[in-house]
């Protein structure tokens, strides 16, 4: 199978640097030999046992302390005994390859080790310096915890409290500081009211009737009503189908009958007109939802999509709505309104691929049209799906020819004797595939396209 172009590269890369790479700096004069060693102890360290390492001879011990990988396999052993390795040597470990990626994952794990054990004074100093300001809730709710167990509490309420305004659960590192919202007084029914606001947004019911029971009987009831249309719309629309109904009720029909659409759009339309007839709803939401259903009717390919997508006000007919006329009529092989339909669809969605080839493919099926073979062809050049599909129209070769990369080997080099570069395929080479892709596309994100 051919290599992508990306694999190409890549492949190219190791091949060049371990052939230079290693000519280069002294730490690879022995590289084989040290990914070797590596491998052999990589196992039990990562199981937390050290000895594999210190049973080796003192020179294999050197050597292994000299590649590139050797920050990886010390910060894998620190993270197997989080809980018992010296906390100086951690330090130490993070003040000297702070930089590199196993630190930084290993930095978080020891952060969180300190607040865990209740070192909070260390932890907040770690916090501050690399955490902070980072919208991290498990290290912001434990940052809270120091400051309150510090005193500092007039510096914590609107932080807690942002912590706590969310739509669905927080994490529970935060039950500390949210329990000491609540036995200072600091969590009201505004506050509740908030956040079953926010809850009901996000679609989190369960949670906002949790929420209601601190608030009021009516918002319990509310949630109960949210959750009906959520698990059973079909029965939550024929139940208050009579009911008279309030600006909340509106929402929760309208939603109801969104859900139901996902699983039977006529039933959702029956039911869509019975509403519209006993409800006041607004114009926005007569369009959302008419729209709504019309796209589903349109993709379970039912009988009347056409009609219905058609029939939408002009306030609905969007992109997409024109994108699903098209291929209802590509469905019916309906050439004729195919056309029609990408001639009333936005200039860019004209000019998409997909939409010069289909509208090509239609003028081709009415008959003989030069302008659709020229235009066809010209995609045909394309190096993309609908490229190949325009080449297997007209019968011709596939556009696979790739642009040339001019080569210049000293770049090359440059870049096999990059440390990083070094580091990510040193991690492909020990089966460490996923964070030697993760070092690779690190460097690369900051390189030219060159």
């Amino acid at each position: 199978m051919p290599l992508t172009r990306s694999a190409a590269v890549l492949f190219r890369f190791g091949l060049t640097a371990a052939a230079i790479g290693c000519t280069a700096v002294a730490f690879c004069a022995d590289i084989d030999e040290q990914r070797e060693l590596f491998k052999q102890v990589y196992v039990d360290v990562e199981r937390g046992n050290w000895a594999a390492v210190s049973n080796l001879s003192a020179a294999d011990q050197d050597s292994l302390r000299r590649y590139p990988l050797w920050p990886d396999l010390r910060a894998t052993w620190f993270r197997a005994n989080i809980k018992t390795a010296p906390q100086a040597e951690i330090e130490a470990f993070l003040h000297q390859y702070g930089i590199l990626k196993p630190a930084r994952e290993l930095r978080y794990r020891y952060a969180l080790q300190l607040a865990a054990t209740g070192d909070l004074d260390d932890y907040l100093s770690i916090y501050q310096q690399y955490y902070q300001g980072l919208d991290i809730a498990e290290l912001d709710c434990r940052a809270l915890q120091a400051e309150i167990q510090a005193g500092r509490t007039q510096r914590i309420t609107k932080r807690a409290l942002d912590l706590w305004l969310v739509g669905g659960s927080q994490v529970e590192e935060c039950d500390p500081v949210f329990d000491y919202l609540e036995s200072n007084q600091l969590l009201g029914p505004a506050e509740y009211l908030k956040r079953f606001d926010l809850a009901t947004d996000a679609k989190e019911f369960s949670r906002a009737r949790w929420l209601a029971r601190s608030i009021s009987q009516q918002h319990v009831d509310i949630a109960s009503q949210w959750l009906s249309a959520q698990n059973d719309p079909e029965r939550s629309v024929r139940r208050h189908l009579n009911w008279k109904s309030d600006p909340v009720m509106r929402k929760q029909l309208v939603y109801a009958i969104e859900r139901l659409t996902f699983s039977s759009p006529i039933t959702a339309s029956d039911l869509w007109q019975q509403l519209n007839t006993l409800h006041g709803f607004s114009a926005e939401q007569e369009i959302r939802t008419a729209r709504h259903i019309a796209l589903w009717t349109a993709r379970d390919r039912l009988p009347d999509a056409y009609s219905r997508l058609t029939q939408l006000p002009v306030a609905a007919q969007d992109d997409e709505v024109s994108r699903w006329r098209a291929r209802t009529s590509l469905q019916s092989q309906n050439w004729d309104r195919l056309m029609a339909d990408i001639s009333q669809m936005s200039s860019a969605e004209q000019k998409s691929e997909e939409w010069r080839y289909w509208y090509s493919i239609a003028l081709r099926r009415r008959g003989p049209d030069a302008g659709a073979d020229l235009a066809l062809s010209e995609l045909a050049t394309t190096h993309s799906y609908y490229g190949f599909l325009a080449a297997d129209e007209l019968g011709l070769d596939y556009a696979l020819d790739e642009d040339e990369f001019a080569t210049n080997e000293t770049d090359i080099e440059a870049l096999a004797n990059r440390a990083d570069l070094i580091r990510a395929r040193e991690l492909h080479l020990v089966g460490l595939d996923g964070r030697g892709r993760s070092e690779w596309e690190t460097v690369i994100a900051y390189l030219p396209p060159e």
